[in-house]
């Protein structure tokens, strides 16, 4: 055997072109990279073949590496004519050495550097595979060692080619890491981001409905992954233990947040509503830990560097959120502050028509549309902060003096939050703008049909 070391392993199966019931006889480099690590093996299916220690066989002299090639020579002893099949052994595999046309095939592992020591080292998908024939009957009755020169050998020998596929990638484990890579990285950030800072409840629900169910995929089709290779079919990883734990925590987070978000406002703080920001908070965190130890155990360690630079520009996405979000508030606020507080006569009306212009007047000053305001006696001194205004009969001339009596002395606040807000006084009788007898009813007097009246704001 004989293949280039710029693929991690190389490998032959003899029995059959076909994966199922083949025995497959691998090569990587060893630990220290001087030698070659050769490792029978058997395939069970369309997964990563087993470890085979019951063949015995003999390793010549001149295996090793040579001109950056991986070179194996040497010869079966026994169990390797016939071997067993499935679990209780009943079924066996073989080769049929009189057959001029054997089937076998080959593949090729990925353009990564791999190497071990241990025959039984858990390798990467094949990136390249394809069958072959042999002509078995020219391999019978040698005993003596292989004469020739696999370092400088080229060419085929008694074989044949009759399939190729290259290219080849797993595609399960692609979509695995993309799945979860996108859930924890991309989605569940951006749910948390649109309900913390655009208090956008419904979205917030729809993109962490989306990634509860891209996880559900992720975590099927890892099941699926973790089928194919002998160091994953036991489920007894780090990454495989976690996975599991956080793909629970994700469907309570589910149930969690739809109880809580589906009570009317407004509600009181409770336990549940308190613990539920708090474990998505937790369920994101590992979720990404988890990335890197998914990728360190799928033997795809550069992968984890685009997995960091992911999460380091999704940071600075958040940042530069929050950071503008404030700056945009902060700004609309002053704009605010600074149009309430510009004269009357500046000012543009509710309905976009300006204003009458009148004179301009400080801050919580007086109305201009009244007169001067005349204190009037009985009233205590507003608290700070506010401006108190009286205004005795006779009535203003403004669009208010239709609500006014001589029975009463009118008090006008003017607050930051509540705007103008009116107090009434009765006048006490036998002072000045007494009211008039109980049988004379009050009739405010008539507005002028060519006045038209003013706007308040």
């Amino acid at each position: 055997m004989r293949a280039h070391r710029s693929h991690a392993w190389a490998a032959i199966g003899l029995g059959s072109d076909d994966m199922p019931g083949a025995l497959v006889l691998m090569m990587y480099d060893n630990h220290d990279e001087t030698n070659v690590t050769f490792s029978p093996r058997i395939a069970h299916g369309h997964r990563e073949p087993e470890y085979f220690p019951a063949m015995d066989y003999e390793i010549y002299s001149g295996t090793g590496i040579y001109n950056e090639h991986m070179v194996v020579a040497g010869r079966c002893l026994s169990n390797c004519l016939s071997w067993p099949l499935g679990e209780d052994g009943r079924q066996r595999g073989a080769i049929d050495v009189s057959s001029q046309s054997q089937g076998a095939m080959y593949a090729l592992g990925p353009l990564a550097g791999f190497n071990s020591d241990h025959p039984r080292s858990s390798v990467q998908y094949h990136v390249q595979y394809g069958s072959f024939s042999m002509n078995m009957s020219d391999a019978r009755g040698a005993t003596a060692p292989l004469s020739v020169d696999l370092a400088r050998q080229r060419a085929n020998d008694g074989t044949e080619l009759t399939a190729r596929f290259i290219r080849k990638a797993d595609v399960l484990a692609t979509v695995h890491a993309v799945c979860m890579v996108m859930a924890f990285v991309l989605v569940m950030p951006l749910g948390a981001v649109m309900l913390r800072l655009g208090h956008a409840v419904r979205w917030h629900a729809l993109t962490q409905s989306s990634a509860m169910v891209v996880v559900i995929v992720g975590f099927g089709v890892g099941v699926a992954t973790s089928l194919r290779y002998q160091r994953s079919r036991g489920f007894d990883s780090y990454h495989q233990i976690l996975g599991i734990i956080i793909t629970i925590f994700v469907l309570g987070q589910f149930c969690l947040g739809f109880y809580n978000h589906r009570l009317p406002p407004p509600r009181r703080r409770t336990l549940i509503s308190k613990a539920h920001p708090w474990v998505g908070r937790f369920i994101i965190f590992f979720g990404i830990m988890n990335g890197f130890l998914g990728f360190t155990f799928g033997m795809n360690r550069r992968y984890a560097i685009i997995l960091a630079a992911l999460i380091i520009a999704m940071c600075v996405a958040i940042f530069l959120t929050i950071v503008g979000k404030r700056f945009l508030t902060r700004r609309r606020e002053r704009r605010g502050a600074s149009r309430n507080s510009a004269p009357r006569s500046m000012r543009a009306s509710p309905s976009g028509r300006p204003f009458e212009r009148l004179p301009t007047y400080p801050p919580h000053g007086p109305p201009p549309s009244w007169p001067a305001p005349v204190p009037a006696p009985g009233f205590a001194a507003p608290p700070p902060g506010q401006h108190a205004y009286y205004y005795p009969p006779p009535q203003p001339p403004s669009p208010l003096g239709d609500q006014q009596s001589p029975q009463h002395q009118f008090r006008y606040q003017f607050q930051p939050q509540q705007g103008v807000v009116l107090h009434q006084q009765p006048v006490v009788p036998g002072t000045a703008g007494a009211p008039p007898a109980p049988d004379q009813a009050y009739q405010p007097p008539p507005m002028a049909s060519t006045q038209a009246p003013r706007e308040l704001i």
